[in-house]
């Protein structure tokens, strides 16, 4: 049998509190230890609880791996490690760890656990004994000698555990113990090995357990559900201001649109009539006078020096006209449109004038606005919005 080297508490290394980090996620079991705490990973519970579902095994007896830590006069034992041996031997109320079963632990250890040590074993019994007797005493002292070792003893047939630590000369029973949560990818891939490559925790765990995941789990989603929520919110509202500035765009332009189309055909109709009254002149003045504000994009109101102005042009075309034969007058009373008024033809470039859209020139020269994409398409522009004054398109 292979000797295991007995230590005493001199051999104790204190450590600041800081240095020992406790888990986060813990769930106790009874009552806590003030100066000696178990700590046992998930794993470890669940690969137990699937030992002792076996019908087949009578006793189960392996050994737990873990560290030991000491900080301010309280003992710290973690255990992230368990595996059971098949060469421990059962003799009446004898249990002895033989040389082949210490072989397979060290040879599991050294592949699986090889920053973890031995501290301490376990023993699952199907004859419903909780008590320690001679047997488990002289199996413990002459396999896991040393302070602070532990036993876990588990009831097969009860589904249940308790804690012994080797402290002062005897197995004392601990009050209770935690179970912490962790990413445990030593005893992951040793029980994926161990059960031909399908988990342990998929086919057995403990109720309790799985509730607690379960809430975790709900936790996580319901958080993830917020932050789409809001996610979703802000879009939504980016979204609705998004169209709203468009249409009222869209409102802006048409109204120019409609206001161009009925000042150019009064214009055109003052032209073609060929009228020379002053009342004509003066209303096709003002007329010309309403697109060019709305090109420019504020209304321009025709002002009294304005008004003025007018007037005398007018009289001085009439005087021009009684000293002029008459094919000179017919000539003089047309006058020529200017850029600011002029329809663009369809065909040819066109100058943009201040403040004009693609939108108005559109229904100025197919008399519909579904050209815009069309004109858009000729002269390469993505953004309807953005063109300048002087810049030549080409009107397909």
């Amino acid at each position: 049998m292979i000797e295991i080297i007995y230590s005493d508490e001199s051999g104790k290394q204190e450590m600041p509190a800081s240095a020992v980090r406790l888990p986060r996620n813990v769930r106790q079991i009874g009552n806590g230890e003030d100066k000696r705490k178990i700590y046992v990973e998930d794993y470890v519970m669940t690969y137990i609880g699937k030992l002792w579902d076996n019908p087949e095994m009578e006793h189960t007896a392996g050994v737990l791996l873990g560290t030991v830590k000491y900080s301010e006069g309280v003992t710290y034992i973690f255990i992230s490690g368990a595996m059971a041996s098949e060469h421990v031997l059962f003799s009446g109320n004898g249990i002895i760890f033989s040389d082949e079963a210490w072989t397979s632990i060290y040879e599991n250890m050294k592949e699986y656990f090889n920053e973890l040590e031995i501290v301490g074993w376990f023993l699952i019994r199907n004859d419903s004994a909780k008590e320690v007797d001679e047997g488990l005493y002289k199996a413990h002292i002459d396999n896991f000698a040393g302070i602070d070792k532990v036993l876990l003893l588990a009831d097969a047939k009860e589904k249940e555990e308790e804690f012994y630590i080797y402290h002062n000369g005897t197995l004392a029973q601990q009050e209770g113990y935690y179970i912490y949560y962790e990413k445990n990818e030593w005893m992951q891939a040793y029980m994926v090995e161990k059960k031909q490559g399908k988990p342990i925790e998929e086919t057995v765990e403990d109720k309790v357990i799985g509730n607690y995941r379960a809430l975790i789990q709900e936790k996580k989603e319901n958080s993830s559900q917020k932050r789409i929520v809001a996610a979703l919110y802000s879009a939504c509202t980016f979204l609705a201001v998004v169209v709203l500035a468009i249409g009222v765009t869209m409102m802006n332009n048409y109204d120019k649109m409609k206001g161009m189309e009925a000042a150019l055909n009064s214009l055109t109709q003052n032209i073609t009539g060929g009228t020379n009254k002053k009342e004509t002149e003066t209303e096709t003045v003002a007329a010309a006078n309403v697109i060019v504000g709305k090109v420019d994009g504020n209304i321009k109101p025709t002002t009294e020096e304005t008004q003025e102005e007018t007037q005398k042009e007018t009289e001085e075309t009439q005087k021009s006209q009684e000293e002029t034969p008459e094919e000179t007058v017919s000539e003089t009373v047309k006058p020529e449109p200017t850029e600011a008024i002029m329809e663009p033809k369809a065909g040819i470039y066109h100058t943009v004038a201040e403040g004009e859209t693609l939108t108005a020139i559109s229904m100025a020269v197919y008399h519909t606005d579904t050209m815009v994409e069309a004109i858009k398409e000729a002269n390469g522009i993505v953004d309807e919005n953005k063109i300048y004054p002087g810049q030549e398109i080409y009107l397909p």
